[in-house]
């Protein structure tokens, strides 16, 4: 056998295929925003908002408190570019802690700023004591780096 037939046979024997990707390349994919396909005002300063609300993970983020006082905090709170949200969380009614998951649909008025819109979300499905399907809330979001500030309407 020839030198370069023995350098090429191993790359036959792989048959051609890829190596899999770098993990960072992978993360960096995974972290990528997606492009939106809800339904959002399209001018620069909501198409930043947008950008920059679906790339966060908010934490610890407290709902509104449910009709029997107990209080929701979200652990994980997503909002997606497909009009949907999701949130992982628990209801704390004092001594005891219920752990929950609410999901359901979300839209925004026109940003004020690439940073400030006010966003309404609806409640699809929840299994959080205290909290029904079909609830609307209505927020002035305020993005203030790797967090967001809340002013319920």
């Amino acid at each position: 056998m020839t030198p370069a037939l023995l350098l090429a046979l191993p790359l036959l024997a792989c048959g051609g295929q890829k190596a899999a990707p770098e993990p960072a390349a992978t993360a960096a994919a995974a972290t990528a925003p997606s492009r939106p396909t809800g339904d959002f005002p399209d001018d620069a300063a909501s198409r930043a908002f947008l950008q920059a609300l679906t790339m966060m993970d908010i934490r610890d983020f407290s709902a509104v408190d449910s009709t029997e006082g107990a209080k929701v905090v979200f652990s994980s709170l997503r909002f997606q570019g497909d009009n949907t949200w999701s949130a992982q969380g628990y209801v704390d009614a004092g001594e005891e802690r219920m752990e929950c998951t609410e999901r359901g649909t979300w839209t925004m008025e026109p940003a004020t700023s690439p940073k400030e819109a006010t966003v309404t979300w609806i409640i699809d499905q929840t299994d959080c004591v205290g909290r029904e399907k079909g609830t609307s809330t209505r927020a002035l979001f305020t993005l203030t780096g790797d967090d967001v500030d809340v002013a319920f309407r």
